[in-house]
């Protein structure tokens, strides 16, 4: 198992001028947010787990110095392109197994939530394998589309959602496992929004579905592991999340 860890963001909605740092360092619980994250993967070699940087990037290589990193750089921008920045530091195209993509500001997923992910993953076969969560609140995340024999068809953006399918219920996490050929083929198809300029990640998977490869989603009916943070508010909300488990 290979993993890529996307910590490159920088969210103006937490930057404090006096004392600015970068949001995977940001304190939740006993740890800065990255940290939980890569305690949920405790369980795999720290050769195997690439961390993209950018913003404020020396801070976060020093805090986590044992750990490998990619500096996402200036040619490209969005999830997409630091995946892809991920996934060319791993030398994934010589890779054959799974790879794990999993967000550095989204500590609250459990390792017993991925390691049951990978498994349903590996026991259908599947290229792709997504995290997903059904709610009844309406929350600004990611819908996920299926057809009509409910197979996973893509991922929409809540941005780009039109009306109709904010009525979905069922929200993207953010959290992924690839097998790294059929990944490797999606990753050279990938192409850069028009209307954003970005790459998404999320378009991965309709690429897969395209190629008609098989896409799955893991749903968590746990809904603190969807809570990544953007807001000062979020923060608070995860750090209660976290506290609460470690005195239950």
């Amino acid at each position: 198992m290979k993993v890529i860890i996307l910590a490159g963001g920088n969210s103006t909605r937490l930057h404090d001028k006096d004392n600015p740092i970068p949001k995977v360092l940001r304190q939740a619980g006993d740890k800065p947010l990255l940290g939980h994250v890569l305690e949920s993967i405790s369980n795999i070699d720290v050769s195997d787990i690439i961390i993209v940087v950018r913003f404020m990037r020396e801070m976060v290589m020093e805090r986590f110095s044992g750990y490998n990193f990619v500096t996402q750089g200036d040619d490209g921008y969005g999830t997409g392109y630091a995946m892809m920045c991920g996934y060319k530091a791993l030398g994934l195209d010589d890779y054959h197994g799974d790879v794990m993509v999993l967000q550095g500001d989204t500590p609250c997923v459990k390792a017993e939530t991925l390691m049951n992910m990978v498994e349903e993953h590996r026991e259908k076969g599947s290229s792709g394998t997504l995290l997903s969560h059904y709610t009844e609140r309406k929350l600004p995340f990611g819908r996920i589309v299926r057809n009509e024999e409910g197979i996973v068809e893509g991922i929409v953006e809540e941005k780009n959602c039109t009306s109709e399918q904010k009525l979905i219920k069922e929200l993207n996490v953010g959290m992924y496992v690839f097998n790294s050929v059929d990944l490797g083929n999606a990753v050279r198809n990938l192409k850069v929004n028009p209307v954003t300029n970005e790459y998404y990640l999320t378009d991965i998977i309709e690429i897969m579905r395209e190629n008609k490869k098989r896409v799955d989603a893991h749903i968590t009916y746990d809904e603190t592991e969807l809570w990544g943070v953007n807001t000062i508010e979020d923060l608070q909300i995860v750090s209660e999340i976290l506290t609460g488990r470690k005195k239950s």
